[in-house]
């Protein structure tokens, strides 16, 4: 894969049948050419990738479509980094998913994404941000949220962020907000 490119997996084809669905419906949706999945190994710009996903889910109407993949395609045709950007669509998704567990490195979210760390870092450089920017609006969105709308204990709040302690949690928190986090519900209760 060059960058800023995407291959596109050759059993897509057979994944739109399996699934039921028309390629030359998805293709025409997409705006791509309806001769795309016979020409063999091909690439598409990100937008292009883009719209034929788009294009996969609302042709499906499955709020549930990547359930309906892993049910409907055969073991041949299992494409587990497609079904795995299916159910984590992007790295923010993946974090909420892996900061509960402790997983806060790229490691263990490029894990999870089924993606290597280069791979990663260079969509986020195409994106201009970086896993750390996005880690640390992510935790900041997620300690509001806690805060705000739960009795939950900072220590806990902590823990589902992926901190390995509450004064590292203090310490970002102050950072991102300019107050503490003991501050910010406080303030959050008296509004009710």
């Amino acid at each position: 894969m060059s960058t800023g490119r995407f291959a596109l997996d050759p059993s897509i084809k057979a994944l739109l049948k399996d699934l039921g669905l028309s390629p030359t419906q998805v293709l025409r949706r997409a705006r791509l050419p309806a001769d795309l999945f016979g020409r063999g190994p091909v690439e598409l710009p990100l937008e292009e990738y883009f719209r034929l996903w788009e294009a996969l889910d609302a042709e499906s109407g499955d709020p549930d479509l990547a359930v309906a993949i892993g049910r409907s395609i055969s073991v041949e045709m299992f494409n587990p980094p497609i079904f795995a950007a299916l159910c984590s669509p992007d790295l923010r998704t993946a974090l909420h998913e892996t900061l509960p567990a402790g997983g806060s490195s790229m490691t263990a979210v490029t894990r999870h994404l089924a993606v290597s760390n280069r791979t990663l870092q260079r969509q986020l450089k195409l994106e201009g941000t970086s896993f750390q920017e996005i880690l640390a609006t992510t935790r900041e969105t997620l300690a509001r949220h806690y805060l705000g709308n739960s009795t939950m204990r900072i220590a806990e709040i902590a823990y589902l962020l992926g901190y390995d302690d509450t004064n590292s949690f203090y310490r970002a928190f102050r950072t991102w907000t300019g107050t503490t986090p003991d501050a910010l519900r406080t303030a959050a209760v008296a509004r009710g």
